[in-house]
């Protein structure tokens, strides 16, 4: 993460401070644990907001995802926080070839 490194380096010296991003000026905390806390917003999740082609125009939420090379299906749902994202559900990491 960009905040805990520019902490970890000094080039912070606060434990909360203001990084200016795509989806605009987020403001990280480094907490006692060493994780990082963000509010990064509200979700974008209109395929058309992410963007995402090929899911319509609502929302991509458990929506299913063949592997063209396996043939096997998975539920993906996609989110924007500035970025887009491709969340896939399994329920073993291990499995998936």
């Amino acid at each position: 993460c960009l905040s805990k490194w520019a902490y970890e380096l000094g080039l912070v010296k606060e434990k909360r401070f203001s990084v200016e991003t795509g989806a605009g000026i987020l403001y990280p905390e480094i907490l006692e644990n060493g994780h990082v806390r963000v509010d990064m917003g509200k979700p974008h999740l209109l395929a058309e907001e992410i963007p995402v082609v090929g899911m319509g125009k609502g929302q991509v939420i458990h929506q299913p995802l063949i592997n063209g090379g396996t043939g096997k299906t998975y539920p993906i749902t996609c989110v924007s926080m500035g970025n887009p994202h491709c969340v896939i559900f399994v329920d073993d990491i291990q499995s998936i070839d």
